[in-house]
């Protein structure tokens, strides 16, 4: 058991580390933002090396999740801009 324990921490054990709130780090994990975290049952557990070499994107580098959203937009968009004869063939 303690080769897991120094192995491992969980998101509250993470969250102290980083200063950063436990729902930010759940979020880290959910992203994927950790290599190697597993989700057992209802709580993350989080390698420590991943954890003490975890880098934030950089600024102005959107997630995957964002870059999706913005290029729904940017197809909604197109779409409304159509004449609504092409809207119909679509």
């Amino acid at each position: 058991m303690d080769t897991v324990n120094k192995e491992f921490m969980t998101v509250a054990e993470a969250s102290c580390i980083m200063g950063k709130g436990m729902n930010f780090i759940g979020k880290l994990c959910r992203a994927g933002r950790f290599p190697g975290a597993v989700k057992m049952g209802n709580s993350w557990i989080i390698p420590r090396e991943s954890v003490l070499n975890h880098k934030p994107l950089p600024p102005g580098v959107k997630s995957q999740k964002a870059k999706l959203a913005a290029e729904r937009v940017s197809i909604l968009q197109q779409a409304n801009a159509m004449p609504k004869d092409n809207q119909a063939r679509l």
